[in-house]
């Protein structure tokens, strides 16, 4: 539990990034874990649809790959997609599957939150380490999202707010990046909260069942202003 900082499940293992200062940010994975918290799916929940975004890799470069892409979409428009597609409530919707990223913002935890406080207010211990922007990179995703309202109202008394919070949409954007809090980071509530956890994946992992341990590259949060290549997520209504 001291360790753990972003955690995401996927092909039989919990992957999470270490906060150790010993190994602080490599990639710690078993196929158990003790956590004080997590968003999961049941083993035999079934999509209730799927959401696919800018085509296919070789679509998106015309057969061929390494040429430059036609489609850039922001993570945040996409997860107000999956939001807007959901039957529930609010539209609360839990999602995962393959993102390619034209670019990855992104954050990883400096320190395990688990000790009551708040982690945007305290970024000297959580955010202690700058975001990253990665290219090109392809990765495996596990998310939630709904109406900021919803949220606020905690519709169905699911508890919501534990997982969607204004921050975490944009905890890693280019406010964070600049050094200052802003609209994309802590200022405004935007009308739809996503909170996405992400594995970059190796060349050659192209889906979920191919995930293991050697094939992940590393755990992180998504922030929202990400640009996607191509997505393809299953996408479960929170009815």
């Amino acid at each position: 539990l001291e360790s753990m900082g972003e955690m995401i499940c996927a092909n039989g293992h919990a992957f999470t990034c270490s906060t150790d200062p010993a190994d602080l940010h490599q990639t710690l994975s078993d196929t158990y874990c003790w956590t004080t918290g997590a968003c999961i799916l049941p083993r035999d929940a079934a999509p209730s649809r799927t959401l696919s975004v800018g085509g296919s890799e070789d679509a998106q470069s015309g057969g061929v790959r390494g040429a430059a892409p036609a489609h850039r979409a922001a993570w945040a428009e996409v997860c107000a997609s999956a939001v807007r597609a959901s039957s529930a409530d609010g539209g609360a919707v839990v999602f995962c599957g393959i993102v390619r990223f034209s670019r990855l913002s992104a954050i990883q935890i400096t320190a395990a939150p688990i000790h009551g406080e708040s982690i945007f207010t305290r970024r000297d211990r959580y955010y202690s380490v700058p975001p990253v922007e990665l290219e090109g990179a392809s990765c495996f995703v596990f998310g939630a999202a709904a109406a900021t309202d919803s949220v606020e109202r905690d519709i169905g008394g699911a508890g919501l707010g534990r997982i969607l919070y204004s921050g975490a949409t944009g905890v890693a954007g280019r406010h964070a990046r600049a050094g200052s809090a802003g609209a994309d980071d802590l200022g405004s509530e935007p009308a739809v909260l996503h909170h996405t956890h992400a594995v970059r994946l190796a060349s050659g992992v192209s889906t979920e069942r191919d995930i293991s341990p050697d094939g992940v590259l590393g755990v992180y949060h998504v922030s929202g202003d990400s640009e996607v290549q191509w997505a393809k997520l299953d996408c479960f209504d929170m009815d």
